[in-house]
């Protein structure tokens, strides 16, 4: 071979390498947090939320013994998660999206939420479908706002301006010595129940879309989660069809989950599924030792966020500044309303006898 075909067939082979660079960082845009090692640490420990809505403040629960007791607060969340740095393992903190509600996202544009999850720490957060409910301009302020990505596979965004360039497809965050791969998902009927531009394209096939990741993801990662808004039943059936996933952490049905749901896959593995109830009223804590790129052993807790809970002082001085102007009671309802999941969209609810009775009185 001649030295001019050698100078050719070396420049072919450059390029074939650029080009399949640039095509699989095209495919794949990410916010990578470090590299890990590849030395797994003994033990690591995953903190999770999901379903915030809004609830920035400790709320008034009743008990099926009747008893009625404050849960929740971000401030308390904070503290939750300031004890468990203090401990013996090191900790990666996430949350599935529905940060927000309408109207605290209209009147602070999502400053409380953000600030207070800026200021736990968060490594990494996913989607919901409320963040969508005031159009993509609302949704692009709050993305200025966080100090941590969004990851967010299934949508595709450069055409909208308020959003492009602030999603990535997965991050990688290196935990002790650990590196973990972290995908995001939203539900496929986003366009349906929220407030998406037109200039926003939604990739429905999960699976297939969910394969690609982790085959990408696999050989540059330790251990691989996703951080889901789909739903505890589609969580599921992504476990059941797509092999390589360790862990699920999801969002979006409100499933306080006190047991991990292990699911084997397609390969015969196991897959983790999880979800940390709604309205910050839990913490979920997977506690694991990871061995040969798997999770070889674990242990996963709800932590409840109650009154014996100590605010965290910064993060409860922030939050002051958006304390509602509290009224007060014109009057007291002594009944639970419930308000979410098969209670209202199978049959007579309470809140719906309330708002018809306020409707039909008025």
């Amino acid at each position: 071979m001649n030295s001019m075909s050698k100078s050719r067939l070396s420049t072919s082979i450059l390029a074939l390498l650029i080009i399949s660079a640039v095509a699989a960082a095209s495919l794949t845009g990410c916010a990578t947090i470090g590299f890990g090692s590849g030395k797994a640490p003994t033990k690591i420990a995953v903190l999770h939320t999901n379903d915030i809505h809004s609830n920035l403040f400790p709320w008034s629960l009743r008990t099926d013994s009747g008893e009625l007791v404050e849960v929740g607060g971000l401030a308390r969340i904070a503290t939750i998660v300031e004890e468990t740095r203090r401990g013996n393992c090191p900790v990666l903190l996430l949350n599935s999206g529905d940060s927000f509600y309408p109207n605290s996202l209209s009147k602070w544009h999502g400053s409380p939420e953000i600030g207070a999850l800026n200021m736990t720490g968060y490594d990494c957060a996913t989607l919901g479908n409320h963040e969508f409910d005031l159009g993509d301009d609302y949704l692009g302020q709050v993305l200025d706002i966080a100090k941590f990505p969004f990851v967010c596979a299934n949508l595709e965004v450069e055409a909208s301006p308020p959003l492009a360039g602030k999603l990535v497809n997965y991050a990688i965050k290196n935990i002790g010595g650990c590196s973990v791969g972290i995908f995001g998902l939203i539900t496929p009927d986003l366009d349906t129940i929220a407030s998406p531009s037109d200039n926003i394209v939604i990739d429905r096939d999960l699976a297939g879309l969910t394969g690609a990741l982790v085959a990408y993801l696999d050989p540059r990662t330790d251990l691989i989660f996703a951080l889901t808004h789909i739903g505890l039943p589609m969580d599921i059936k992504l476990a059941e069809s797509v092999s390589g996933i360790d862990a699920i952490f999801g969002g979006h049905s409100h499933d306080a989950i006190h047991e991990a749901v292990e699911v084997t896959n397609p390969a015969g593995g196991r897959t983790l599924v999880l979800q940390s109830g709604c309205y910050g009223r839990y913490v979920g804590k997977l506690e694991l030792t990871s061995a040969l790129d798997a999770i070889d052993s674990y242990e996963w807790t709800l932590l409840e966020v109650n009154s014996e809970i100590k605010e965290n002082e910064p993060v409860a001085s922030y939050l002051n500044a958006f304390q509602e102007v509290r009224e007060d009671p014109i009057g007291i309802i002594e009944s639970e309303l419930k308000i979410s999941g098969d209670a209202i969209r199978g049959q007579d609810s309470t809140i719906g006898t309330l708002v018809c009775d306020a409707i039909a009185e008025e």
